[in-house]
């Protein structure tokens, strides 16, 4: 299709490529999430105790880890379309350490892992927009 409306068009982008290329940037996601909870949790933990430096809202969150990292390394990957958000979802579900707490063998775990955070995200796309988000 040729014609000027073609440089308006959106970059057609192939969701096997989207998915495969968005899980890393989730895994960083996930991982860094998970560092910032830990430390807030900790915060908490001290304050409740009596340490009076203990301060929660002065830990990073998990997108200025994320921040930080691409920083470092240069921007990641941003998904493009629905099937990139699941593998950035997915990601970020294997990049938690708490993914892999518990009993169970880690093809389990894993498998767990993938089901409940491609589920999680899909049900999330399929309500968008219905208010049962």
């Amino acid at each position: 299709m040729d014609g000027p409306w073609t440089q308006y068009a959106a970059p057609s982008v192939n969701p096997a490529v989207d998915f495969a290329r968005s899980i890393p940037r989730g895994a960083v996601s996930g991982f860094t999430g998970a560092l910032a909870n830990i430390g807030k949790s900790a915060a908490l933990d001290a304050q409740y105790s009596g340490a009076p430096t203990a301060d929660p809202e002065a830990m990073p969150t998990g997108q200025q880890g994320m921040a930080e990292i691409e920083k470092a390394t240069g921007p990641m990957y941003r998904p493009q379309g629905r099937a990139g958000r699941i593998g950035e979802a997915i990601g970020e579900g294997l990049g938690n350490p708490a993914s892999y707490i518990g009993p169970g063998s880690l093809p389990l775990k894993l498998a767990g892992s993938v089901l409940s955070s491609a589920g999680s995200e899909m049900g999330g796309q399929a309500t968008e927009g219905t208010g049962y988000e």
